[in-house]
């Protein structure tokens, strides 16, 4: 080494200044350089073996987003929300992820990234599930917002509102394209309904391998934000954000691990509802048909959802028995398996499975 130039990545979450200023000072005839953004460049695209450890991480970040969602009662805790989560995420096959999961109620909804403490659901509260896996330390993170017991009235126009935005943002997630043309994809639609005031930092982030605490895949966050000139490549996997809290309309927000491929976006984190859904005792899916509702082309950034569903009791659907107290129907989802067989050029007929 003696002579010789070194790059040194400064930026690092991992290199402390006492461990740098101690490597230089044993090597003093070395010339060291900061290196930082070399390494978090070569991760942006993924090669196919990249590509399908993010997928597994996705499939484990849904096991796990489900398993929370079950959880989710009145009278439950974080700590029971959280144990069940990571619990499904491991069986999935998840390692430990690199950041979070997190989850909070309605007193710490507007709180970022923070997790659980011991607090109890009550019905009616807002729950904030941001969740991500890990698969060989790529990272695939997603989340929800569920309702306990209930939904408030406006979250269904809040939910078609944050698909909406996702579908926009995947409609823009296309090879050549930049990344600030993504977010003004987005915020078309929030301005379409209303909110055209309403900014965010970004719709989204590229997401890599990672260590804690990060699922960035580097030291700094990579956004599809506003004015971004970052040109979109085939291998790139995102973070997308549709996010509409502390606005005119009622809290919601979705977000999913998006991977661009030769067609187009691909989402990968798709097996969990995207209305708001809260449980109480039992899945108001059937594990057998959960995954196979849908069947419907990727052509287009299509989230399918099903029609509105009410509360159980008195103002539950005709034929249909009413729900423990606690529990809501509010559904919707959408289709992994159209987004995964789109690269594939796999045909599906439109098919909706009965409830």
């Amino acid at each position: 080494l003696r002579g010789g130039r070194i790059g040194m990545e400064m930026q690092s979450l991992f290199l402390t200044p006492r461990i740098a200023d101690a490597i230089r000072e044993k090597t003093p005839d070395v010339a060291w350089r900061d290196a930082s953004g070399l390494a978090d460049a070569l991760r942006l695209v993924k090669s196919p073996l990249e590509m399908d450890y993010t997928r597994r991480a996705a499939k484990a970040a849904d096991a796990g987003t489900l398993a929370a969602i079950e959880a989710t009662r009145a009278g439950a805790s974080d700590h029971e929300i959280a144990a069940e989560c990571h619990r499904a995420m491991i069986l999935a096959g998840s390692e430990y992820p690199g950041f979070g999961p997190f989850i909070r109620p309605t007193s710490r909804l507007g709180e970022e990234h923070t997790t659980w403490r011991g607090e109890r659901f009550r019905d009616g509260d807002a729950v904030m599930l941001e969740i991500g896996a890990a698969f060989r330390k790529y990272q695939a993170p997603m989340g929800r917002l569920v309702y306990v017991g209930h939904a408030p009235q406006g979250a269904e126009a809040s939910a078609r509102l944050a698909i909406d935005g996702m579908e926009a943002i995947c409609a823009a997630i296309t090879p050549g394209a930049r990344a600030g043309d993504v977010y003004r994809a987005w915020h078309e639609v929030a301005a379409a309904a209303g909110l055209a005031d309403y900014h965010r930092h970004h719709c989204g982030y590229i997401v890599s391998i990672g260590f804690p605490p990060s699922w960035t895949g580097g030291s700094k966050v990579v956004g599809l934000a506003p004015g971004s000139g970052l040109e979109l490549k085939v291998g790139m996997t995102f973070h997308a954000h549709s996010w509409f809290t502390n606005t005119e309309v009622v809290d919601y927000f979705i977000s999913n691990t998006v991977l661009l491929g030769e067609n187009g976006a691909q989402v990968l984190t798709c097996e969990s509802p995207t209305y708001p859904t809260a449980s109480r005792h039992r899945p108001w899916w059937k594990p057998d048909i959960h995954r196979t509702r849908w069947r419907a082309p990727f052509s287009g950034p299509a989230l399918p959802h099903r029609r509105p569903a009410t509360t159980g009791g008195a103002g539950a659907r005709s034929g249909r028995d009413p729900l423990p107290p606690g529990r809501a129907r509010v559904p919707g989802t959408q289709s992994c398996r159209a987004s995964r067989d789109r690269a594939g050029g796999r045909r599906h007929r439109r098919r909706r499975t009965a409830w």
